[in-house]
C-alpha cells in the first residue's frame, strides 16, 4: 500500500506534461499557414516546372492578392499563365508590372504571351526593352528576331540576327531562330536545312525534330515527313499526325497522276495504288457504319475519290461520293470535279455536267471543270452550248505563262488544250469540213504537237480518209514510240484497210500501256467485233399495179452468214438468195444457195462463191474490190448464173450470166461520184448493157439534220426486140433525190435516225416517149453498239413502162448483226 502511494505523484506529473505538449503542438493546416511566402512561391514555381500549372496558379493568385506590390510574384504569375496557355490573362497583368525592373525571363514570358495572342508589335516592344536591359542574353535576342518576323519587319529581322550572330556566333538557339524566320517567309527548304544543322549538333533537340517534320511536309514532302514522325514518336499530336497522313496520301495521289502520264504500263499506278492502300481501312470502316469522321479522315476520303478516278475505278469513286453525300458531308470542289470526270467516263454526261457546273460556280477559273463541261455538253448533243463554253474557256485562258518575263515566259499548255478542243467542236457537231480547216491551221502552226496531230487523224477518219488518218498517227508514233493510245487509235483504220495483223499488234501495244483509256477500250471493242460472226440480210417486199415488170407481188431476200476470221485474212460464208414474183402468166420462184470464201488483204477484197438451186444448174460468182486510195475505189464481179436476170425472164425459162465493173471517187463524206457498167448475157441471145452514173452532194450538215442530194442517170440497151419480158431497145432515166436525215436520238454508239427521201425524174423509153418518175421512201435506222444495225422502211414508186403508168408500194429491211 505505501509503495503504491509513493508512485502516484510521478504518474500525475507525466500525464500533465503530455497534456501540455499536445496543447502547444500546432495542427497540420496551421503548420501550412505558417509556411513563409517565399516557401509558397518556391513550391508554386516547382509545381509549374513539373507541369502542374493550375496548382501553381492557385498559389500565385493568392500570393499576388496578399502581396500586390511584390514584383517577382506578379511576374511569375504572368509567366506561368503563359505556360498554361492563358495568354490573354497574362497580358491583363501587364499594367501592374514594371517592365523596366522585371527580370529577363519575365519580359520574355510576357512577350511570348503577346505573340500567342497575335500582338507582334507588343512582343517586339517588350523584347527590344529586354535586349536593351540584358544585352548579353541570347534568349531575348532570338525571341526578338522571331517577333520581328511575326510582324513582317524583314529588314529589322536581318539586323537582329546579324547582331545576335556577331555577339554569340552560330549557336543552336540562333539557328532555330533563323529556321523560324525562314518558315515565316515561306522558305521551307531553307528552314528544313537549318533544322537539320541543329540536329547535327544536337540530335535530341525536340524543337528541331518537330521543325524538320513540319518543314518537310510544307516543302511538299509529306511522305518523308511521315517517315520522320515515325522515327521520332511523340513529337506530333494525334491531330497533327492525322493531317500529315492526309497530306502524304494527297502527295502520293499528285505524284501518281504525274507518274501515270510519264510511265508506260501497269507500273505507272504504283503511287496511286499506295495511296489507295493507305485509305482502304478507312473506306472499309465508312462502309461498315456511319461513325463520326475527324477532319483529316474526311480529307483522306475526299483524296481517295481523286485516287479512284486516277486509277480508273470510276464506279467506286462515284459510290464513295454518294456515301459521303448521304452522310451530309460537304464534299470539296476538287473531289466533286473528280466525280464529274468519273461520271463522264461512265457515260453519265447529264449528272457529270451538273457537277462540273457546281464546281465552276465555286471556282470559275477551274480549267478542268470548264473543259469537262464542254465534253459533257457534247455527249448530251447540246452542241451550241458546248461551242459557247469552249469559246469562253479559250478567251479566259492566258496564251502564255509568266508573260513579259524574258526568263520564265513560255506557252501555256492549258491554252493549247483549250484551242485543240475548240478545233474539234465542229467535228463533234458533224461539221467535219470546218473541223478540218481549224485542225489543219493548228498543225501548221505547231507541227510537233502530238495531240493536234491526233485530232487531225480523228477528223480524217470522220471524213472517210482512213489512210490519211493512220498516216498522221504513224507520225505521232515516230515521235512518241511508247504512245500506246495513239497506236490503239490506229486499230479502226487498219481494220478498214484489212491490215489485221498490224491492228492486232497496235491493240496489244495500247492494252500494254493504257488498258483503261477510253480510246484503247474502244479499239479493243472494235477488234472484238471484227472477230465475231456476221449476219447480213437485205430484203424487200412489194406490190405493184399496172403491169409492172416486177409482177403484182414480189419479194427478194439476200442473206449472208460469215464465219469468224480464219488465219486473219479469210472468212467462209453461206449465201441465200430467195426471190419470188407473181405475174398474170404465173408465179416464179428463184432460190439459190451458195457457199463461198472471202479473202481480205491490204486495200483488197476477193470473193468466190459456188451456188445451186433446186432444178437449176450450179453457178460460180467472183468478186473483187480495190481501194486505190482514200478517194478511189474500183470493183468488179461476174456470175455464171446471175441473180440480176429479171424474174419475168425466169418465168419463161430464160437465164443468163452477168459481169459488172464499177468505180467511185469519194471526195469526202459530203461529195462522191460513181459509175457502174453491167452486162447481162441472157440465154435467149439478148445482151443487155446497163450504165449508172451518180453524183451525191450534202447540201446541209449539222448534228441533227442533214440534207443530201443525189443526181443519178440510168441507161440501158438490149439487142433482142421481141423478148417475152420487159426489154426496151434503149432507155434512160435521169433523176434527182433529196434525202432528209434526222438524228432523233443518240447515246454514244447507239443511235436512232429517221430518213425521208423524195425522188423525181423522167423515164425515156425508145418508142414510147418520156414519162414522169417519182418516189417517196421513209426509213428508221437503228445502230446499237457496233454489233447491230437495223434499217427498215416503206416506200412508193411511180414509173411508166411501155407508156403505161405503174405504181409499186414496198417495204424494205436491212439487218447487220455481229454475234
Amino acid at each position: 500500500m505505501l509503495g503504491a502511494g509513493r508512485r502516484r505523484p510521478r504518474l500525475r506529473v507525466a500525464t500533465l506534461a503530455l497534456v501540455v505538449w499536445l496543447a502547444i503542438l500546432p495542427a497540420p493546416d496551421q503548420a501550412a499557414a505558417a509556411e513563409s511566402p517565399s516557401e509558397v512561391h518556391a513550391r508554386a514555381v516547382a509545381a509549374a516546372r513539373a507541369g502542374r500549372h493550375e496548382e501553381a496558379l492557385r498559389a500565385l493568385a493568392a500570393l499576388t492578392a496578399e502581396f500586390p506590390q511584390e514584383a517577382r510574384y506578379l511576374a511569375d504569375y504572368a509567366v506561368i499563365l503563359g505556360w498554361a496557355g492563358r495568354d490573354a490573362e497574362a497580358l491583363a497583368l501587364l499594367p501592374r508590372i514594371d517592365l523596366t525592373r522585371a527580370p529577363a525571363y519575365a519580359l520574355e514570358g510576357i512577350a511570348r504571351s503577346a505573340r500567342g495572342t497575335g500582338d507582334a508589335a507588343l512582343a517586339v516592344r517588350i523584347l527590344r526593352l529586354a535586349v536593351e536591359r540584358f544585352p548579353d542574353r541570347i534568349e531575348s535576342r532570338v525571341m526578338l528576331a522571331r517577333a520581328l518576323a511575326d510582324a513582317s519587319q524583314h529588314a529589322e529581322v536581318a539586323r537582329a540576327l546579324e547582331d545576335a550572330q556577331a555577339r554569340f556566333g552560330d549557336s543552336v538557339a540562333l539557328l532555330l531562330a533563323r529556321a523560324y524566320v525562314a518558315e515565316t517567309r515561306g522558305d521551307y527548304f531553307d528552314a528544313l536545312a537549318l533544322h537539320q544543322r541543329v540536329l547535327e549538333r544536337d540530335p535530341a533537340n525536340r524543337e528541331a525534330q518537330r521543325g524538320q517534320i513540319l518543314m518537310a511536309a510544307r516543302a511538299h514532302s509529306p511522305v518523308r515527313a511521315l517517315e520522320l514522325a515515325a522515327a521520332n514518336p511523340g513529337i506530333l499530336s494525334a491531330g497533327e499526325r492525322g493531317a500529315l497522313e492526309a497530306d502524304a496520301t494527297a502527295a502520293r495521289i499528285r505524284w501518281g497522276a504525274i507518274q501515270a502520264a510519264l510511265d508506260p504500263g501497269p507500273a505507272r499506278f504504283a503511287e496511286t495504288d499506295a495511296a489507295l492502300r493507305a485509305t482502304d481501312p478507312l473506306a472499309a470502316r465508312l462502309a461498315a457504319a456511319s461513325t463520326p469522321l475527324s477532319a483529316h479522315e474526311r480529307t483522306l476520303l475526299y483524296d481517295r475519290i481523286v485516287a479512284l478516278r486516277d486509277r480508273f475505278r470510276m464506279t467506286y469513286a462515284v459510290a464513295l461520293y454518294e456515301r459521303l453525300v448521304a452522310l451530309e458531308l460537304a464534299v470539296p470542289a476538287y473531289a466533286r470535279l473528280a466525280v464529274a470526270e468519273a461520271l463522264l467516263y461512265l457515260e453519265r454526261p447529264e449528272r457529270a455536267g451538273e457537277l462540273f457546273r457546281e464546281v465552276l460556280a465555286e471556282q470559275p477559273e477551274r480549267f478542268a471543270a470548264a473543259l469537262g463541261l464542254f465534253y459533257a455538253l457534247v455527249e448530251t448533243e447540246r452542241h451550241a452550248e458546248a461551242a459557247e463554253e469552249i469559246d469562253r474557256l479559250v478567251v479566259r485562258t492566258p496564251r502564255l505563262l509568266y508573260a513579259g518575263d524574258p526568263l520564265m515566259e513560255r506557252p501555256n499548255p492549258q491554252y493549247q488544250t483549250a484551242v485543240a478542243a475548240r478545233s474539234m467542236a465542229p467535228a463533234y457537231a458533224d461539221r467535219p469540213q470546218q473541223a478540218e480547216d481549224e485542225t489543219t491551221a493548228l498543225v501548221l502552226r505547231a507541227p510537233f504537237s502530238m495531240p493536234l496531230r491526233e485530232n487531225a487523224a480523228s477528223v480524217a477518219f470522220m471524213r472517210g480518209w482512213p489512210r490519211r488518218g493512220e498516216e498522221e498517227l504513224r507520225w505521232v508514233l515516230a515521235a512518241e514510240p511508247d504512245n500506246g493510245i495513239a497506236d490503239a487509235e490506229r486499230v479502226a483504220p487498219l481494220l478498214e484497210m484489212h491490215e489485221f495483223r498490224e491492228a492486232e499488234r497496235a491493240l496489244a501495244h495500247g492494252l500494254q500501256t493504257a488498258p483503261e483509256d477510253k480510246r484503247v477500250r474502244l479499239a479493243e471493242d472494235r477488234w472484238a467485233v471484227h472477230n465475231l460472226r456476221e449476219l447480213y440480210v437485205d430484203a424487200t417486199v412489194g406490190r405493184s399495179s399496172g403491169g409492172a415488170p416486177t409482177g403484182t407481188r414480189d419479194y427478194a431476200i439476200d442473206a449472208w452468214l460469215y464465219s469468224t476470221p480464219i488465219a486473219n485474212d479469210w472468212r467462209a460464208y453461206a449465201h441465200a438468195h430467195l426471190a419470188n414474183a407473181q405475174f398474170t402468166e404465173g408465179t416464179v420462184d428463184w432460190h439459190r444457195y451458195g457457199a463461198g470464201i472471202e479473202h481480205r488483204r491490204r486495200d483488197l477484197l476477193l470473193t468466190a462463191e459456188l451456188s445451186a438451186g433446186a432444178g437449176e444448174s450450179a453457178g460460180v460468182a467472183l468478186g473483187a474490190r480495190w481501194w486505190a486510195s482514200d478517194h478511189i475505189t474500183v470493183s468488179g464481179s461476174a456470175q455464171t448464173e446471175s441473180n440480176a436476170v429479171p424474174l419475168q425472164a425466169r418465168l419463161f425459162g430464160i437465164g443468163g450470166r452477168s459481169a459488172e465493173v464499177a468505180a467511185s471517187y469519194r471526195v469526202h463524206e459530203s461529195r462522191a461520184f460513181a459509175a457502174a457498167l453491167r452486162a447481162i448475157d441472157f440465154s435467149d441471145g439478148n445482151l443487155r448493157t446497163e450504165l449508172n452514173l451518180a453524183w451525191s452532194e450534202r447540201l446541209v450538215t449539222g448534228p441533227v439534220y442533214k440534207l443530201d442530194l443525189l443526181l443519178e442517170t440510168n441507161a440501158s440497151r438490149n439487142t433482142r426486140e421481141d423478148a417475152p419480158y420487159f426489154n426496151p431497145s434503149s432507155d434512160f432515166t435521169p433523176s434527182l433525190t433529196l434525202a432528209n436525215d434526222w438524228l432523233t436520238w443518240r447515246r454514244y454508239a447507239r443511235s436512232f435516225r429517221q430518213r425521208l427521201s423524195l425522188t423525181a425524174g423522167s423515164y425515156h423509153q425508145s418508142g414510147f416517149g418520156a414519162g414522169g418518175v417519182w418516189g417517196v421512201q421513209y426509213e428508221h435506222i437503228w445502230e446499237v453498239d457496233r454489233r447491230l444495225y437495223l434499217r427498215y422502211g416503206l416506200g412508193r414508186n411511180v414509173h411508166p413502162y411501155d407508156g403505161a403508168r405503174t405504181t409499186r408500194d414496198y417495204a424494205l429491211l436491212t439487218l447487220g448483226w455481229r454475234f
